[in-house]
């Protein structure tokens, strides 16, 4: 059994040359969550926290009322 040929690029394929055809979608466009930036993975945790606290601080309020 031949081994499945693994791409890495950060440019879309071309799928098809002939403007009248709709676009398509590769595998390798619907997984762009793959490819998550370090910002992004350090920023993420912060922001989650950030809406927690809202969360509560919201729910604190109304019950306070």
């Amino acid at each position: 059994m031949k081994p499945a040929e693994i791409r890495f690029s950060l440019q879309r394929p071309l799928q098809h040359r002939d403007p009248d055809m709709a676009p398509t979608i590769t595998a390798a466009m619907t997984n762009s969550q793959e490819h998550l930036t370090l910002t992004h993975k350090l920023r993420k945790p912060l922001v989650e926290k950030l809406r927690r606290e809202r969360s509560t601080a919201a729910l604190s309020s109304s019950s306070l009322s």
